[in-house]
């Protein structure tokens, strides 16, 4: 063989495989290598796997997917599909398999390596696409990530006698349901996070599937896994979502645009338009499931849009699937998309009569307005009701959460009052939602599109203003939550993100489309102009990454310091209980865990944890019958009581008031200033 044969790409294609699984790798080892301190091979080599494992289970998805023939080769798009894939049937596993999670997660990486093997002589497995594009994306998306979840990096610093968790407060509600998940067996073993023996409430887990996973392969800890995995993991995801729904729509460049558009581009909050309840980035960071949920939908729209431009009914079938997927990704991401996923066939499909397109409208409307009234009926679902009420109190609430200026100054003189004027509520507040969830973005997508009427398909064309009309309509027509599912606004809230999501992909789209077309300019410098531009909005997250998690509105939320510092003593006791326990063991913190910590960092169940949004209905029952059991002096009740509720472990704080005899808490388990971890039932 010749020294140039030698050195030739291979013509099969596979280059562009490893060359994508290889950076992917590199970057979840490098975070999990800064989180945790180190990194082993084995690690190494799991990570690489479920790299691997994505890739291979998307493109054999692909192959068989009703959909655009030149989607299948694209490397971003296996991966999100494949990923999505492989993690939705572990979840799936994790629900209904007897089995460990490691089982689990081998029978699912047996399936991939299976397809990959019969991809091999299968005649409708296409290469992968081997265009510089698709590595350009998911490199300028991994770099987001790590910019943007700069304090992240060292998310536990510790000062003196206190330790600085540089999160927001939710990340221990996250790092214990990804160990609950590590620890189950099907979801009959799994209880309410928040108390014992009470069934698990049904909400939008999936994400957590695969976190759960690289748990109890990587023996890496749930905490360091929520701060390396699941949430730099993410903003890649989306980074990769963006791509994938422009390039099906404009080509491979202008989804280079849309990435960078989506992951680099600072949001409204931060481009000036002083509202953090609105911001983009603050949101998916501290919601963190929305990162996941936003790929799942984009995913729909992917074969919703392609399905109404071929004429394809099966992709309207795949977009209806993924569509409802996403609800077990996260819930609001779903409603968001229901009525226009039921909706858009009706309006875009190809050779549809008229009458016929009416007929579908109608049978889609009434479809979606029945699902809202039987969700009345079930007590675990939001509040779901049309009736216009919940933006009196949701919109003066949003001109509240200004920063003092002149936007808050404005918003609140015009929306001050227990009842705003409905006129001025709906100008005020219209101007108010697309100012500050969209910021420039709104002025820029309004030329874009303006400019690509005749250029693009109606069904590309029209999807972010309905995407943003919906929205707008979301916040003016639902009512609040009134059952303590979540908090009150959250279904007026939360699809924002998808909103941004959807204006900022398709006008960093169009607006390299409009200009350059599907490709590369041809003149040198304007490559060279392009590219300095990609690295100069690096900036975005670099400028505005620092204190991310911190809410400067909200007492004590304005800073790290003042959210979440928590004496170092208690945290070395929550972890002496996670390395002298068993995942069995049932414990309870003296305070009843108000923040999640001691779950979080423990692994382990609580016999009842203090929760202010929707409380299981024995919680404060459970909490009183514990300030009995601390008032007992004599040591045959204490154990009787513990043996009876079957609390295991019982972290003392030295700010809790005690009854009990010397004899029980004079030889703890564990002591640290005050702290002790006292050892009572087996």
């Amino acid at each position: 063989m010749t020294r140039r044969s030698f050195i030739r790409v291979p013509h099969d294609g596979s280059w562009p495989t490893f060359a994508y699984a290889g950076v992917l790798t590199l970057f979840l080892a490098g975070w999990h290598w800064k989180v945790h301190g180190s990194l082993s091979l084995s690690t190494l080599l799991t990570l690489g796997a479920l790299t691997g494992c994505s890739l291979a289970l998307g493109a054999a998805c692909l192959d068989r997917a009703p959909i655009a023939a030149p989607c299948r080769g694209s490397p971003n798009l296996r991966f999100l599909v494949g990923f999505i894939a492989f993690n939705t049937l572990l979840f799936a596993l994790s629900a209904v398999s007897p089995f460990a999670v490691t089982v689990n997660a081998g029978a699912a990486g047996l399936l991939a390596l299976v397809l990959a093997w019969r991809r091999r002589t299968d005649p409708r497995a296409s290469p992968p696409d081997a265009r510089p594009p698709e590595l350009i994306a998911l490199i300028l998306a991994a770099t987001a990530a790590t910019l943007w979840c700069h304090d992240d990096l060292e998310p536990m610093v510790q000062q003196g006698a206190n330790t600085v968790f540089r999160l927001w407060a939710d990340s221990f509600v996250h790092a214990r349901i990804i160990s609950a998940f590590a620890q189950a067996h099907g979801l009959a073993t799994l209880s309410d996070f928040r108390m014992s023996g009470t069934p698990l409430y049904l909400y939008h887990y999936a994400s957590y599937a695969t976190p759960a996973a690289l748990m109890a392969l990587t023996a890496t800890s749930a905490f360091e896994l929520y701060a390396s995995f699941l949430l730099p993991f993410g903003i890649v995801l989306t980074g990769v979502a963006a791509f994938a729904l422009v390039r099906s729509w404009w080509g491979a460049w202008p989804a280079v645009a849309a990435t960078v558009a989506v992951v680099l581009i600072p949001d409204a909050y931060q481009q000036g338009f002083a509202n953090r309840y609105l911001s983009y980035n603050f949101m998916q960071q501290v919601n963190v499931a929305g990162l996941y949920g936003i790929p799942c939908a984009a995913l729909a729209w992917i074969f919703m849009i392609d399905g109404c431009r071929s004429g394809k009914p099966g992709s309207l079938v795949a977009a209806g699937a993924l569509a409802a997927l996403s609800l077990f990704y996260k819930a609001h991401i779903f409603v968001a998309n229901a009525l226009l996923i039921l909706l858009y066939p009706c309006l875009f499909f190809r050779r549809v009569r008229a009458s016929r397109r009416v007929a579908a409208g109608a049978g889609a409307l009434a479809t979606f307005f029945f699902a809202l009234s039987l969700s009345e009926r079930f007590e675990r679902a939001p509040t779901l009701r049309l009736d216009g009420s919940g933006a009196a109190t949701y919109l003066p609430n949003l001109a509240w959460n200004y920063e003092p200026g002149v936007l808050k100054t404005h918003f609140q003189a015009a929306l001050a009052g227990a009842h705003p004027e409905p006129l001025r509520l709906a100008i005020d507040g219209s101007a108010m939602l697309l100012l500050s969830t969209f910021g420039l973005w709104i002025v820029v997508a309004l030329a874009a599109g303006i400019a690509l009427r005749g250029r693009t398909d109606r069904a590309i064309l029209w999807f972010p203003a309905l995407v943003v009309a919906n929205y707008v309509a979301m916040v003016f027509g639902l009512a609040l939550d009134t059952k303590g599912i979540g908090s009150p606004d959250e279904l007026l809230n939360r699809p924002l993100v998808w909103a941004y999501f959807v204006v900022a992909a398709w006008t960093g789209g169009a607006v390299y489309f409009r200009v350059f077309g599907p490709a590369l300019p041809a003149a040198p410098r304007a490559r060279v102009a392009l590219g300095m531009l990609a690295v100069l909005c690096l900036a975005g997250p670099a400028l505005n990454a620092t204190n991310l998690q911190t809410y400067p509105r909200w007492p004590g939320f304005e800073t790290y310091e003042a959210a979440n510092t928590v004496p170092t003593c208690l945290v070395a006791a929550a972890r002496f209980l996670r390395t002298h326990t068993t995942p069995e063991d049932l414990i309870q913190d003296s305070e009843n865990d108000r923040r999640f910590l001691v779950a979080a960092l423990s692994e382990r169940q609580a016999f009842v944890t203090y929760a202010e949004n929707r409380p299981p209905p024995a919680m404060h029952e459970r909490i009183r019958d514990l300030e009995r059991w601390r008032a007992m002096a004599l040591a045959s009740e204490v154990r009787q009581f513990a043996t009876e509720h079957g609390i295991g472990w019982y972290l003392l704080r030295p700010t809790t008031p005690i009854a009990w005899p010397v004899e029980i808490t004079a030889n703890p388990a564990f002591a640290c200033d005050g702290y002790r971890v006292i050892r009572l039932a087996r």
